[in-house]
């Protein structure tokens, strides 16, 4: 396409001049390549995730042992003197004390479990004799622990001389406080004897006379 210039009074026109730059311009703008499309470039970094192994079994959630605790065994209090004899004794429903002071020799502690109570374990021989057996008594006027022997299965007995020692143990016992038993096994019941009072001040003039003879 060919541009003529027109010529009014000798010069060329300005229009006509820029016809032909115009079309130029046009065809050269038509040959250009496209610019390439924008694309996004995501910044996310996938991470993986664990995956369950179904070969490998889940391991349960580790519970607690069981703990066995004893019972508390209510007790009330008896008293009675035959002839040179002193007699005391603590029962509840499950397992009683008996103080017994025969003469003015010694003093004799049981403390047993009815018979309609399920028995504790048997003792254990270690190198031919029993294991060892405490009696552990705490209260407000004393405490004290002193070794014990095993009486079958229900049953463990202390054996003690009666001195200044031995009567001082039994009036802290008049005065309330609590019993436990350890190393038979199986846990006993702890015995908690009431404040005995006035009948057990009267009675503690028995173990006394016994004692000062």
């Amino acid at each position: 396409m060919r541009a003529t210039a027109v010529r009014r009074g000798g010069r060329l026109r300005p229009a006509a001049l820029l016809a032909p730059i115009l079309l130029l311009g046009l065809a050269l703008s038509g040959c250009q390549a496209p610019p390439p499309p924008h694309r996004s470039v995501s910044t996310h970094v996938s991470r993986p995730t664990a995956q369950a192994n179904p070969n490998v079994a889940a391991s349960p959630e580790a519970k607690p042992a069981p703990t066995t605790a004893s019972a508390t065994v209510l007790t009330a209090w008896s008293f009675s003197t035959v002839g040179e004899a002193c007699e005391a004794t603590a029962a509840g429903s499950l397992a009683s004390v008996l103080i017994e002071v025969p003469d003015a020799r010694h003093l004799t502690l049981t403390i047993a479990q009815p018979s309609t109570t399920p028995p504790t374990a048997p003792a254990r021989r270690m190198h031919g004799r029993r294991p060892d057996v405490f009696v552990a008594f705490s209260g407000k006027a004393g405490s004290w622990r002193l070794p014990g022997k095993r009486e079958g299965r229900q049953s463990v007995t202390l054996d003690l001389p009666l001195n200044d020692r031995a009567v001082s143990d039994i009036l802290a016992m008049l005065d309330g406080g609590q019993i436990e038993i350890d190393g038979t096994g199986t846990p006993w019941p702890i015995l908690h004897l009431p404040v005995a009072g006035e009948a057990g001040r009267r009675w503690f003039e028995c173990p006394r006379r016994r004692l000062l003879g």
